[in-house]
């Protein structure tokens, strides 16, 4: 062995897939970490999914070299939304966020999400806009219901009702 570190996920094929979120799921199941198999070991492959070490910014690089090859795939692009979200980067975020709503406008989660950064940024108008549409598309979903609480919410911040 030459001592470098091997990525599991390097020698993984990716089947097609047929949902959303789906395609990743795929690529770590085919990787052969399984929760009860692997323990920690899919714990650290499952965070690196939506965290990443700043300074190598390791699991970005893979989500973008993968969308590089396939700048469509929707799963692909979500995941990296969901990662420039859950580490801050909102425009970024955003931008991926647009770009997925521009291959399926009918992805409330992403409108939910999208209106998030928004809200995060400061710019309550956008987020209102961006929650409706995802209360609109999906009104009886967790996302819909969360959607129409943080409309709400953010009314509240705009009149300067500071109830909530």
């Amino acid at each position: 062995m030459d001592g470098s570190k091997k990525n599991p996920l390097d020698r993984v094929m990716i089947p097609p897939a047929s949902k959303p979120g789906e395609e990743l799921r795929l690529m770590f199941r085919a990787s052969g970490r399984t929760p009860a198999a692997s323990g920690g070991v899919q714990q650290k492959l499952d965070a690196r999914l939506t965290r990443y070490d700043e300074g190598s910014q390791q699991t970005i690089e893979e989500i973008r070299e993968m969308l590089d090859r396939n700048p469509n795939n929707a799963s692909l692009l979500d995941w990296l939304a969901f990662m420039m979200y859950t580490n801050e980067r909102f425009l970024e975020s955003i931008a991926l966020y647009r770009r997925l709503i521009e291959l399926h406008p009918e992805n409330a989660t992403a409108h939910y999400y999208s209106a998030n950064c928004y809200f995060k940024m400061g710019d309550c108008e956008k987020a209102i806009v961006s929650w409706r549409k995802a209360q609109t598309l999906s009104p009886a979903s967790k996302i819909g219901r969360k959607a129409a609480a943080r409309i709400d919410m953010a009314r509240g911040k705009i009149t300067g009702d500071r109830t909530f």
